[in-house]
């Protein structure tokens, strides 16, 4: 499969973070708790990444 002519410049520019995040303890948490507590712990922890992350490009979830 050929690719027409600069299809593939858009990528040689692009710049991308990407982040992966182990919370410690996280499973206790859903086995003491139940998983609407976990739920909501991810829920408190995407918030706090999001604010860190304003001003930027929003993360991908």
């Amino acid at each position: 499969m050929q690719e027409s002519p600069g299809a593939g410049d858009a990528f040689e520019s692009a710049v991308a973070t990407v982040a992966f995040v182990d919370l410690a303890g996280f499973s206790a948490i859903a086995d003491v708790y139940g998983d609407a507590s976990a739920i909501a712990v991810l829920g408190h922890f995407e918030a706090l990444v999001r604010e860190a992350l304003a001003g930027l490009a929003p993360p991908i979830k």
